[in-house]
């Protein structure tokens, strides 16, 4: 967390280090990049996701629920805090930065009271091939194919995930969205996501189950991939801005589904995978080769999608520049403007159709698992966890 305040007084004091090192303003914030969020902050995530899977990991649908409500309080925070961002910056450029960075520090105080989640005996030694984004992968890959499965299903989800990195662009331009029209759409986002995980995702998981529920959600995020696709067409911003909102409310209100599915299903899998093995080895009269950690499964799967991160972004920046050229923009269009080019089909938002076929493909993995393979209806444990619910 200490990455994250680091950042935020960067950012408030950029002019000075600029002026004080000689760098370019854009310098400055890409070491800050590197160094707060690359290094610092690299690990807070999956130390915060861990803690929950040691607590709660057993359980997968309790454990859902505490991510989901988590979720709730993390949008309310969004919100909240987009609005008391602009109302400090109004009465100072500088003092939404400070204010972030004293948050952030506030934080530190508040996980310093928390205690280790994991009992002692539970515990495993730290080993060096363990402790890097690539040697903890092989977690998903070591419990049979079913985890496999959901480990595919995953890659896929995180790829299109990252669509996010040309968003604004395509907002910007492409659709003609304005900075403050942005603003009240993020805001719009954080409302429809509070509503969908204390409305529809806890009630939807605890009664069908996970997959199901990922189902639901990937079928949302289809139809908000498609909207969103086609919301430059409109011929008046007043059009497109109402054409993107309907879009929005589909991706934060049903596709939000699809991301509190993933750890449950993969933490679920992966212990009771894991157990079977053991169970195996000793009535094999085999040496013991013990369970999976809650938290290491955890850990893989952010680490994946920290992976995937690296190169996704630039995959989907490719993409977008090619589906953007060549195509009128709204403003030509407005005009009738109209190209015989075989990329008008698409458009601008080209880009979003080839996310929402990797949603459909990451669904498809998941339909298509064999029951035999997946475990994920199986009951869960009861324990200490549910003491602490």
């Amino acid at each position: 967390r200490a990455g994250w305040a680091l950042w935020w007084l960067v950012l408030a004091n950029i002019d000075a280090l600029s002026a004080a090192t000689g760098l370019t303003q854009l310098g400055i914030r890409m070491l800050g990049e590197i160094v707060c969020w690359g290094i610092i902050q690299a690990g807070t995530w999956s130390a915060y996701t861990a803690a929950q899977a040691d607590y709660f990991g057993t359980r997968p649908a309790l454990m859902g629920k505490v991510g989901t409500t988590g979720g709730i309080v993390w949008d309310l925070g969004q919100f909240s805090g987009s609005i008391v961002g602009a109302w400090l910056a109004v009465a100072s450029p500088k003092l939404s930065l400070y204010a972030s960075a004293a948050c952030a520090l506030g934080t530190i105080v508040l996980f310093s009271t928390l205690k280790e989640p994991l009992a002692k005996d539970k515990r495993k030694p730290f080993r060096l091939l363990e402790a890097n984004p690539v040697g903890s992968l092989g977690l998903l890959f070591s419990y049979g194919s079913g985890l496999k499965r959901l480990t595919a299903m995953t890659s896929l989800l995180y790829t299109q995930y990252d669509t996010w990195s040309v968003r604004n662009s395509y907002r910007l331009g492409a659709v003609g969205l304005s900075s403050s029209a942005i603003s009240l759409l993020n805001t719009w986002a954080a409302a429809c996501m509070m509503f969908s995980q204390g409305a529809i995702v806890i009630p939807l998981t605890q009664a069908r189950g996970f997959p199901f529920a990922f189902k639901v959600g990937a079928i949302g995020g289809i139809i908000a991939y498609a909207m969103e696709g086609t919301s430059w067409i409109g011929a008046t911003a007043r059009t497109r801005l109402i054409h993107y909102v309907l879009a929005q409310t589909v991706y934060s209100g049903i596709f939000e589904i699809c991301g509190h599915c993933i750890r449950p299903m993969v933490t679920k899998q992966g212990i009771q995978a894991s157990k079977k093995i053991q169970q195996q080895a000793l009535a094999d009269g085999r040496p013991d080769p013990g369970q999976v950690g809650l938290g290491a499964l955890s850990a893989a799967v952010n680490n994946l999608s920290s992976l995937l991160g690296v190169v996704s972004p630039i995959a989907w920046a490719w993409t977008y520049s090619f589906f953007d050229k060549g195509n009128p923009s709204a403003k030509a269009l407005a005009a009738g403007a109209r190209q015989n080019h075989w990329l008008f089909r698409w458009g601008k938002g080209g880009h979003l159709f080839i996310a929402a076929a990797l949603l459909l493909l990451s669904a498809g993995v998941l339909h298509t698992a064999p029951k035999r393979e997946m475990y994920l209806d199986e009951e869960d444990d009861k324990g200490k966890e549910e003491e602490g619910a």
